[in-house]
């Protein structure tokens, strides 16, 4: 008699562990969902009122325009883009995408390194990402091998290479992409050296 009424508180007690298990963990499931679902409906950078910037100094034009991410949609789809913010994943890591044009309308080559571009942004200064760097992160968030090698061949083709030289009368056009625990908005500065003892060329925006 004794051991069955033991039992049974035992068993009761079990239950009502078992009970307050089930009930934290669909709290907390609930909870991931809710942040989740947070991340993807985050706001993303609205297209400025003046996207596209020209500047021009001795006889190159540089001209930089910076691409929202309807327009990146719009381009290049959404399971193959590599270049959206993934929110539900990296939720402090937005990507700022701009598109660069240099045209170089001297006799002297123009010579340009991707590493010394810079953003500066929501009290931060960023380099952008090379190529990669990009295919390396995409590597490490897509779960699905087949998405890899079409984002990664997107990258290669748009990205801007690491360093180039611009003879006379050439044009070079790619992506520069930042990337960082940036704000939906606040004034931008995008800096880009020109001819070694020149003025940088200088690029603003006020999202």
């Amino acid at each position: 008699m004794y051991n069955g009424f033991a039992f049974m508180v035992f068993f009761g007690h079990s239950m009502k562990i078992m009970r307050r298990i089930l009930v934290i963990s669909t709290a907390c499931l609930a909870a991931a969902l809710s942040l989740a679902s947070c991340g993807i409906n985050r706001k993303s950078i609205r297209l400025p009122a003046e996207p596209v910037v020209t500047v021009e100094q001795e006889d190159v034009s540089m001209t930089l325009r910076f691409l929202d991410e309807p327009s990146l949609r719009q381009r290049f789809g959404t399971s193959e883009n590599p270049f959206l913010t993934d929110y539900s994943r990296a939720l402090l890591r937005r990507n700022v995408v701009f598109e660069l044009t240099i045209r170089n309308k001297g006799s002297a080559s123009f010579p340009f390194e991707l590493q010394d571009c810079e953003l500066q942004y929501g009290g931060k200064a960023l380099p952008p990402l090379n190529r990669f760097q990009q295919a390396s992160d995409v590597n490490l968030r897509d779960e699905d091998r087949r998405l890899k090698a079409p984002k990664t061949a997107l990258i290669n083709k748009y990205v801007l290479p690491n360093r180039a030289t611009l003879a006379s009368g050439s044009m070079l056009t790619g992506f520069l992409l930042f990337q960082g625990n940036l704000p939906v908005s606040g004034e931008a500065l995008v800096t880009i050296p020109g001819f070694e003892g020149q003025a940088s060329f200088q690029f603003r925006y006020a999202f």
